[in-house]
């Protein structure tokens, strides 16, 4: 019996060792499985988390882009309605009347333009407002902003409007009432600024824009920019410009927006701004009375239109610069050339009509011309926040005549013939006239310039980046042409004589005709130094294909810019000018006073641009 006892107790005791075992083994293999579970869930967790915060990023970084996509569109909206303005600084800061000369004030408060644009997911708004001046040119400050969810962009950007080069509002000749002709660039030329050509006809249509003799390579050494397409799209795909295009060094690139050359309301809305702003002694204009008056009729002495006009002739002296001003001159025209064509803006249904171009020109022996510095004619533009840079304006209802009779000597110097000062200007001027601007000499600036000669013969003068002289002459309602000596006389002995009246030499006097101050001509290499307007013509040189020449082609080089509304001549058959442009770059640093810029494209000035995350 004690045996069969303990013999159970160890059975017993067996057994539940064997319990304890089994029973330990369970529990580890429960907190495996609950560990795992837990492991799992935080794996699952984290997934979870890692995919949330990968959508969330998502939607951030397409919140984000989205901002600055509506921002970018913002601002795009608002550089289009700065280029739809005919004078945007007039509707930012308004005027108050009639200043007469005084600085051009604003009213109370200068303006700021506002506009939105709406997108799905997102919406832009921005503000247009006047910064500051460079110099006497406005900037204009764009700040545009870009919304979608939470996120949010701004462009903050400075802009001025800039100027091109040579600017066309058509590439061809008027020849008619309503006809023009394609004029090639030839390898006699060198055109060394940038060319922008406006559209006249469909943008893909089949006639090129720009006109180049296949066998005579012109010299065009920087970009050329066109309205039109490249392709004529009509009948069938074709490529204008294949046989062309490698004549361009810089490029030439197409379907570029047009520019407000030929839109009247630009250019008259910034005359009017520029004769309220001028000086009342260098106003010329109906509001002073000093309109110029005609004295002539015509006669069977003179059978031809004669035309009022005001002289000015820049010079030295004792290195001041000066301008002598001559008020109702009296311009003897005589028959136009094949291409004296401006656009007829009469409405008698032509497009273009011919006037007649300078002849000679009288002065009453009483009206004695005046001299002024060229600061006494010194203007500036305020606002509320700043004031441009002064500058010169001389404004002239009617026709001007710049230049008159000059000496050449052995260095090429020029001189008035009458005084002996250099005949250079030196100062910031702008001259506006309504009518037509007669060039009847070289216009050169005084100091520091580029030189090149070619066979002893001077082809380029370029006036260096630290010469702070400049010219402006715009032309509202006419043209701005270099004369034709040729033109001097109209009976072959001398112009008629008149009493009271006397005879107003310009130019240079032949050689060959020493003592006879109507025989008359230009130098074989003709400077003009300016940046020229012409609202309703061409710039070019009259009679361009009959004209008085030394060389057969002598040499126009015209250092500065272009703007016209369509091509003058400046040569034909053999006679005239071989044509030397070269592009002052220094213009676009808005140092001309006036405001007058028409390349119609506003673009944001060095370091004038910030992107960021407010």
């Amino acid at each position: 019996m004690p045996a069969f006892n303990v013999y159970r107790r160890q059975l017993v005791t067996k057994i539940l060792i064997k319990q304890s075992i089994k029973s330990r083994r369970n529990g580890s293999i429960l907190a495996f499985v609950v560990l795992g579970i837990f492991i799992l869930t935080v794996l699952s967790m984290g997934i979870l988390a890692a995919a949330y915060g990968v959508r969330l990023r998502a939607a951030n970084i397409k919140a984000q882009t989205s901002a600055i996509l509506a921002a970018e569109a913002a601002y795009e909206e608002a550089v289009s309605w700065l280029n739809q303005q005919p004078d945007v600084f007039a509707v930012l800061v308004p005027p108050i009347g009639k200043r007469g000369g005084r600085s051009w004030r604003p009213s109370s408060r200068e303006v700021t333009i506002k506009g939105t644009v709406e997108f799905e997911g997102s919406k832009g708004d921005y503000t247009i407002s006047f910064d500051h001046f460079s110099a006497a040119q406005p900037v204009y400050k764009i700040i545009a902003n870009g919304y979608s969810r939470n996120a949010t962009r701004t462009i903050e950007a400075q802009l001025i409007q800039t100027i091109s080069g040579w600017d066309m509002g058509r590439c061809e000749i008027p020849v008619g009432v309503s006809a023009t002709s394609p004029v090639p660039f030839t390898n006699e030329d060198i055109i060394d600024m940038p060319i922008h050509i406006n559209s006249y006809k469909e943008p893909d249509d089949g006639d090129l824009d720009i006109h180049v003799s296949m066998s005579q390579a012109p010299t065009f050494t920087q970009r050329v920019s066109i309205a039109e397409s490249r392709y004529k799209t009509s009948g069938g795909v074709l490529d204008k410009y294949s046989d062309i295009i490698n004549m361009f060094e810089a490029g030439i690139y197409f379907n570029q927006p047009n520019n407000k050359i030929t839109t009247p309301e630009s250019l008259e809305t910034k005359v009017e701004r520029f004769k309220n702003n001028t000086n009342r002694r260098f106003n010329f204009s109906n509001t002073t009375g000093q309109k110029p008056r005609t004295h002539l009729p015509k006669s069977a002495d003179y059978p031809y239109t004669v035309y009022p006009a005001v002289q000015l002739e820049f010079f030295l002296r004792y290195h001041v610069g000066y301008v002598r001003i001559t008020n109702d001159c009296t311009v003897c025209g005589v028959p136009p050339g094949h291409y004296d064509y401006m656009i007829d803006s009469r409405n008698n249904g032509q497009d273009y009509r011919q006037y007649d171009i300078y002849g000679y020109h009288y002065l009453e022996v009483s009206n004695q011309p005046k001299i002024y510095r060229i600061t006494q004619t010194y203007v500036s533009v305020k606002t509320n926040s700043d004031t441009s840079e002064s500058g010169g304006q001389i404004y002239v209802d009617g026709n001007v005549i710049i230049g008159g009779a000059v000496i050449l000597d052995s260095s090429k110097n020029l001189y008035l013939d009458d005084t002996g000062y250099p005949c250079q200007l030196k100062g910031k001027l702008t001259v506006v006239a309504t009518g037509n601007i007669w060039i009847v000499s070289p216009i050169e600036y005084e100091g520091p310039q580029e030189e090149v000669y070619e066979y002893g013969v001077l082809v380029k003068k370029l006036p260096a980046t630290n010469n702070p002289n400049y010219l402006g002459l715009i032309s509202l309602n006419g043209v701005v042409k270099v004369i034709d000596p040729g033109q001097s006389v109209c009976d072959g002995t001398g112009p008629p004589s008149y009493p009271g009246l006397e005879y107003k030499s310009v130019a240079l006097a032949r050689p060959f005709s020493s003592g006879k101050p109507y025989r008359r001509q230009l130098p074989i290499s003709t400077f003009i130094q300016s940046a020229i307007t012409v609202g309703k013509g061409g710039w070019g040189a009259e009679n361009a294909g009959d004209r008085y020449t030394i060389t057969g082609y002598d040499n126009l080089v015209l250092t500065g810019s272009i703007t016209e509304a369509i091509r003058g001549a400046v040569a034909e058959s053999g006679r005239g000018y071989k044509k030397y442009y070269f592009f002052d770059r220094r213009f676009s640093e808005g140092h001309i006073p006036g405001d007058i810029w028409l390349g119609g494209k506003y673009t944001p000035i060095p370091g004038g641009w910030k992107d960021y995350r407010p």
